[in-house]
């Protein structure tokens, strides 16, 4: 048995022989070895040992394996470097004990968010290279939600003006008018129900619902506004957050609709290409199968409002890509058997037993409900664009012959809106759809005619110089129909109530309208009046 202080030697005689005069005995005349020295030890092993992954005795100042080998024996601590968690720890600890001082709870503090916000969040979700092979994915197991604390100023916007409650009633009174994608039953089930989180995104989403219905300001810039702002960065922090969620994605179409409304660019084309992307991570792009990050539908509600986000992203991404200029969609092309969206009040009240289920292979000409008539137009719209900025079209008479069918399907659901609108209780619901429709013409027609960004001149064939005379006729023609819409909406948006229900997709066709109008004021009848007058109607 080792002794604690190192192991007992044997008799040990000194220099002086056995007998020599420092040597010990014991009570019967035995010698005794005088214990060796204890050698300090180190508390770690020496680099060279841990590097190689040797077993160090720890002897100071050199290990026996260092000096076996006759090499630089190293001790020193090598601390490393602080990770970002140990950073963000510390940041933690630091808020926690400013709350603590404060006597107050621990949110974000009011104005700029430092550099990293991770004292506002706990990021629950793991890392993986793509998102769709997760073990979630193939063992159905829920992610968990990252604990996030809304921050200060977002609840201080909340709690000033308008009441939670009545911002929810605003909403559904006037933005989901014209883009029913969120779940009123749904919505409230949530309210009802005792939150087991944060619930942070459904804190975002009432933000957004107060934004999109809030007044613009004078003196300020829409980009500027303190709520938008808020908006932005809360939406920033619950990304970083790792926060899989569909209202956060309902949210962030909100916020590009706003961006589209108030003309904030590049901000409205980034925010939609965001919403795509989170929508195909989350599943919901591809009909066909449940999607599996956010898990399986309980209900058909909730398996219409997944349906009804996503057409949501597909016309924000239409609508900005044109109104941008930039005509790369970032959405893939619904197919024909895709579903349509189903009746608005019996979804709005969970009736699955009032509605019949349309698809996008439906006819142009049979009835469908005004939301599934946006889808309609916003389909086509992508095919415009398809047709002129993507599509590989070997000849020149190919791409006229789809010019042409274009132009019939839009023309024969163009007649169809408009007189489901002029008989319509509500023409302000099918306004929208109109206005996309007419987008889809006029970005159809205008590259065949002779637009203002392109020089004027004889076709160089037949073929050409037919397009060029039916587009611009259909330019003329379509640009009266727009005419003709902005006066009707003018007449069924006499209250403010009324206005507030018209959406701003409608912009883009008199924007489209009013440019060829102003053509043709400058290049062909600068003199005549009645453009003038037409003109004017539009702005």
């Amino acid at each position: 048995m080792d002794h604690p202080n190192g192991p007992i030697q044997g008799p040990i005689h000194g220099p002086m022989g056995p007998n020599g005069p420092h040597e010990p005995h014991g009570p019967n005349g035995m010698s005794f070895a005088s214990p060796e020295p204890v050698q300090p030890k180190a508390p770690q092993a020496c680099v060279t040992c841990k590097k190689q992954k040797r077993k160090c005795d720890k002897v100071l100042p050199h290990c026996g394996l260092c000096s076996r080998m006759q090499r630089h024996c190293d001790y020193t601590e090598q601390t490393p470097a602080p990770t970002a968690e140990d950073i963000n720890a510390l940041r933690m600890k630091l808020v926690e004990l400013e709350a603590k001082v404060n006597g107050g709870n621990m949110h974000a503090p009011y104005g700029p968010m430092p550099n990293n916000g991770s004292e506002y969040m706990q990021s629950q979700m793991p890392a993986y290279a793509d998102p769709q092979e997760s073990p979630f994915n193939n063992f159905s197991l829920t992610i968990p939600r990252p604990s996030v604390n809304p921050p200060t100023e977002v609840n201080q916007m909340l709690a000033s003006g308008a009441a939670i409650p009545a911002v929810i009633l605003e909403y559904f009174g006037t933005i989901h008018h014209c883009l029913p994608i969120i779940s009123h039953k749904r919505l409230e089930r949530t309210l009802n129900t005792p939150a087991r989180d944060s619930n942070a995104d459904l804190v975002l989403l009432f933000l957004c619902m107060k934004l999109i219905t809030s007044k613009p300001v004078d003196g300020q810039g829409c980009g500027q506004n303190p709520m938008y702002i808020a908006a932005k960065r809360f939406l920033a922090l619950l990304e970083a957050s790792g926060m899989v969620s569909l209202i956060l994605l309902q949210a962030s179409i909100l916020i590009t609709l706003y961006e589209y409304g108030q003309a904030i660019y590049p901000a409205a084309w980034m925010s939609a290409g965001w919403c795509s992307r989170y929508a195909v991570l989350l599943g919901i792009n591809d009909f066909d199968t449940s999607p599996s990050l956010i898990g399986p539908v309980d209900t058909w509600t909730e398996q219409e409002e997944r349906y009804r986000t996503w057409w949501g992203v597909l016309i924000l991404d239409r609508m900005v890509s044109i109104g941008s200029k930039n005509h790369r969609l970032t959405t893939q092309e619904p197919k024909e058997d895709d579903p349509l969206p189903v009746d608005d009040v019996a979804w709005d009240s969970g009736d699955m037993t009032q509605t019949v289920q349309k698809h996008v292979s439906t006819l142009l000409t049979e009835s469908v409900t005004p939301f599934a008539r946006l889808c309609q137009g916003s389909v086509l719209l992508g095919n415009v664009l398809r047709h002129h900025y993507t599509e590989q079209i070997p000849s020149e008479t190919a791409r006229f012959d789809i010019a042409y069918q274009l132009l019939e399907n839009c023309s024969v659901l163009a007649r169809e809106v408009n007189g489901e609108a002029m008989i319509s209780r509500d023409y302000l619901m099918l306004a929208t759809p109109l206005a996309i429709i007419y987008s889809a013409i006029i970005a159809l027609l205008d590259p065949y005619s002779c637009s203002a960004d392109k020089l004027c001149g004889a076709a160089t064939s037949s073929e050409k110089g037919v397009m060029m005379n039916q587009a611009t006729k259909g330019l003329q023609d379509f640009s009266a129909s727009v005419v003709q819409f902005s006066e009707s909406v003018n007449s069924h948006a006499q209250t403010q109530a009324d206005l507030d229900k018209v959406s701003p997709l409608i912009m883009d066709s008199l924007w489209a309208a009013g440019q060829h109008y102003m053509w043709e004021w400058r290049e062909v009848v600068i003199h005549n009046p009645r453009r003038h007058w037409k003109l004017s109607e539009i702005v």
